[in-house]
């Protein structure tokens, strides 16, 4: 059995494990560095719970005593003295519960060389626990260690808690592996304008860039925006002017998911922006939200080619039955037979009334061109749905509605001024 020899009298180590579950570890202590010797020698014989309670007392003598603390960091060192495993993961955790920044080279060394991944993991979580900025770097190159030891540096980068060690943990997101959810956690968690920032960095230049990591940066935008106000006015604020615009397209995607109407102006403004991305993801932003206008805008944008299937879709969210009725006559037409149907049954006046208010509603949206564009395919629409067999005169009024006898049935006969 493994015994301390105090000078005085023999302690079993049985009784000092005792010592330290009833909290009488200021006994041990008040013994001074010379009890360190023994410590250290019961460490090499003992179980991971016994390693735990021993490197606190060891980490209180560290605290008082230079030489100890000394001790500890040169029996860290597994260059040098190639050390038994037990006793390296017994000072590992041990300067990390001292808080010493002193400690952190010892600690940055043996994560980057130790040999064992249980020491790497104890070196990270004291790196962790000590919290100075120094540790970033080398906890950033270990994020791509051994599964563990890369979750005890997430862990550590997240205690830290800097610009740097949370941009850190916002690049990692941009690489497919099992840390995903670990980063993603670490950073919803640590929340505020820290975290936007570091996921904006991440995103850097980049244009197409990986779906997964664009839709790790939506869930952590959705999860904080909705709980912290001041996040959401950042995201605001980034919607609006930042020059990535992906970072506009991603930020547009968690509006939609927040359902906050305060990002409603912002949304009618992203319709402008100069990519359609950006604008598909506005679209479906609004029809999440809906609120005031946003009917009337998402009516005017079904005859966009580029945006009339979003919008169609936003209006069938919102479901209003006004948006239904343009959605049925300006974006299906006659396309389907559900609309042929809608069409039949409402009336070919009521339908004539529904395209003409459309045509109106648009007309200081769209270039003179398109306008035109729009009113040939409105006009073909028309003559599909009413079986009208022959092209109108030009110089009748729009919409002109004439009754014309062919054979044994009726046909609408329609006219546009084009």
């Amino acid at each position: 059995m493994c015994q301390i020899n105090d000078g005085k009298s023999m302690i079993t180590k049985k009784e000092v494990l005792e010592l330290i579950q009833q909290g009488k570890t200021e006994e041990l202590i008040s013994l001074g560095p010379k009890i360190a010797e023994p410590l250290l020698a019961i460490l090499e014989y003992s179980d991971l719970p016994e390693i735990h309670m021993i490197a606190s007392v060891l980490a209180e003598l560290a605290k008082k005593y230079e030489c100890i603390f000394q001790r500890l960091t040169k029996e860290l060192n597994f260059k040098k003295f190639k050390n038994n495993l037990n006793l390296r993961i017994g000072c590992a955790e041990a300067l990390g519960k001292t808080a010493s920044p002193v400690a952190v080279i010892f600690l940055l060394d043996s994560l980057g060389c130790d040999p064992d991944p249980n020491v790497r993991i104890l070196c990270a979580k004291a790196l962790g626990e000590i919290g100075d900025p120094r540790a970033v770097d080398g906890l950033k190159k270990s994020i791509y260690d051994y599964e563990y030891v890369n979750r005890a540096s997430v862990s550590a980068l997240k205690r830290i808690g800097t610009q740097k060690a949370l941009n850190s943990l916002a690049w990692k997101l941009r690489s497919e592996n099992i840390l995903f959810d670990i980063c993603e956690e670490a950073l919803i968690t640590t929340g505020g304008l820290k975290v936007l920032q570091a996921l904006i960095h991440s995103m850097g230049i980049m244009h197409n860039g990986n779906p997964s990591h664009r839709d790790s940066c939506v869930k952590i935008f959705t999860e904080l925006g909705k709980k912290d106000e001041i996040f959401f006015q950042g995201l605001i604020h980034e919607f609006e002017n930042n020059q990535n615009w992906v970072v506009r397209e991603i930020c547009a995607r968690a509006f939609e998911l927040i359902k906050n109407p305060k990002a409603v102006k912002v949304l009618i403004e992203g319709l402008k922006d100069n990519r359609v991305e950006v604008k598909l993801a506005c679209i479906s932003a609004l029809g999440s939200i809906g609120g005031p206008g946003v009917i009337d805008l998402l009516i005017i944008h079904l005859a966009d080619s580029s945006l009339g299937f979003k919008c169609a879709k936003a209006l069938e969210n919102i479901k209003d039955p006004r948006g239904l009725h343009f959605k049925k006559i300006i974006y299906d037409r006659a396309e389907s037979y559900e609309s042929v149907c809608y069409i039949s049954k409402i009336g070919i006046e009521k339908t004539r009334v529904i395209i003409l208010e459309y045509l109106e509603m648009i007309k200081d949206h769209y270039p003179k061109e398109k306008l035109a564009k729009i009113k040939i395919n409105l006009f073909s629409f028309y003559r599909r749905a009413f079986n009208s067999t022959s092209r109108p005169p030009m110089e009748l009024p729009i919409f002109a509605v004439k009754p014309k006898k062919v054979g044994p049935r009726i046909c609408a006969r329609l006219t546009v001024v084009i």
